[in-house]
């Protein structure tokens, strides 16, 4: 009883603050679905609209980026169990078609998961370029579709977690959590051009990925990046 009052607790406060995150953030145009919280760069925000896409499961979303032209990078956790027959269906804001995936692999390991193409036009994004998040303070942005919404992006910088912990290999980003935005890119610039350096993959309670042990509080601004080399490794395994 007392564990089910710790989740129930810890996911009632992610829900208000991601609420709170809404709120705050202001609009980009009339119509266009899109909010961002910030002095987001355009050309961050053209990329987002272009090639972040809600992932549709039927049961429940998360959101994904277009690595090619039939290739979308996902959370594994968010397709875990998912059978390899089973279709899954992308949207998202800007673009009006519905295209079908299946899913091609998913890593427990890196919390990575590849999804193709199988019916549908093709998704023709600009080159996506995977670039490792290598200075500690970088600005970073988030850009996805929580729980199946208009898209949203949030403004942060990059940390590095306590190295002597394998759980929670990777990186973290101090930026306001969307709460049901696994999957979503975490995106960097370099040189002017819009980079992915990582996927976000849990949010963080008291340092700890939600999912390993019940947490009696929430930290909502922290969350776990699996880093671009783990997006690489699952792409090279395919």
């Amino acid at each position: 009883m007392r564990k089910t009052l710790t989740w129930l607790l810890a996911g009632t406060l992610a829900l208000l603050s991601s609420a709170c995150a809404v709120m705050e953030t202001q609009s980009l145009g009339k119509g266009s679905g899109f909010t961002a919280n910030g002095d987001i760069p355009p050309q961050v925000v053209d990329w987002a609209q272009t090639n972040v896409w809600k992932v549709n499961l039927g049961y429940g979303a998360g959101s994904g980026f277009a690595y090619d032209k039939d290739t979308v990078i996902t959370a594994c956790h968010v397709v875990r169990g998912v059978p390899e027959t089973q279709l899954l269906w992308l949207t998202n804001d800007r673009d009006t078609r519905v295209i079908f995936v299946t899913v091609k692999s998913c890593s427990k390991a890196t919390d990575v998961a590849i999804l193709k193409v199988r019916f549908g036009d093709k998704l023709n994004p600009s080159p996506t370029m995977l670039h490792p998040a290598n200075r500690q303070g970088k600005v970073v942005w988030g850009a996805g579709h929580p729980l199946g919404n208009s898209l949203i992006i949030t403004q942060g910088h990059i940390q590095t977690p306590d190295e002597s912990s394998k759980v929670l290999e990777g990186r973290f980003i101090t930026s306001a959590t969307i709460f049901g935005d696994s999957g979503s890119p975490v995106l960097a610039l370099y040189e002017g051009q819009v980079a992915v350096v990582g996927i976000r993959v849990a949010i963080l309670a008291a340092g700890v990925p939600i999912g390993f042990r019940s947490i009696p509080n929430v930290m909502p601004h922290l969350t776990l990046m699996s880093p671009a080399k783990n997006i690489q490794t699952e792409i090279e395994s395919d």
